[in-house]
């Protein structure tokens, strides 16, 4: 099966999207872009270095929606 060798869905908790530092108005509008149901999906990127908090923020925007998210698998199943 393909999810089992390249990814795997997101279980465990996520930190709060309140706890980030990012503007509130930003994660709205975010929130808001994210939600509207396309004929095509949306897409939006988070830059910045390693450590910053990219993957818990993208993982709270998921968790807010409701929608599921998923792990890539690397080196012998572990996750990043």
């Amino acid at each position: 099966m393909l999810a089992k060798n390249y990814y795997t869905r997101f279980s465990r908790k996520t930190i709060p999207l309140e706890n980030h530092l990012i503007d509130p108005k930003i994660t709205d509008h975010l929130l808001t872009l994210l939600n509207v149901k396309r004929e095509s999906p949306n897409h939006i990127l988070l830059y910045g270095p390693p450590g910053t908090g990219k993957t818990s923020y993208a993982l709270g925007l998921a968790h807010k929606l409701a929608i599921p998210a998923y792990e890539i698998l690397r080196e012998e199943g572990n996750t990043t």
